[in-house]
């Protein structure tokens, strides 16, 4: 009897119920339902009230898809030359509107009355 193993269905090792869930990504258990009702996390329809069950392999993914890359900020003292453009944007002023100083005179003879 060494082959227990071999002989279980191939199911998910257990479902969870929404509250365990929540406990699993810290979050509350109306965001999980939340987050359900939105499809960005996957669930399992029990039964005809539609409770929800989760799979490890659903809150797995869930958190795969939530997960951002870090950035690795780069001195620019070191690389100069890098192409994207410094903090702050371009040193050039905006130059404006043309007409713009027309619509100013009148707004200011307006405040003026």
């Amino acid at each position: 009897m060494d082959n227990l193993d071999e002989r279980k269905p191939s199911l998910p090792d257990c479902l969870l119920k929404p509250e365990q869930a929540a406990a699993i990504l810290s979050i509350p258990v109306k965001a999980v339902h939340e987050l359900c009702r939105r499809r960005q996390l996957g669930f399992v329809r029990i039964n005809r009230r539609g409770e929800r069950r989760f799979t490890t392999d659903q809150l797995t993914q869930y958190i795969r898809a939530q997960t951002v890359a870090a950035v690795i900020p780069v001195d620019r003292r070191v690389h100069p030359d890098l192409p994207f453009p410094r903090k702050g944007g371009e040193t050039k002023k905006s130059v404006g509107v043309e007409g713009c100083g027309l619509l100013t005179e009148e707004i200011k003879k307006l405040c003026q009355s």
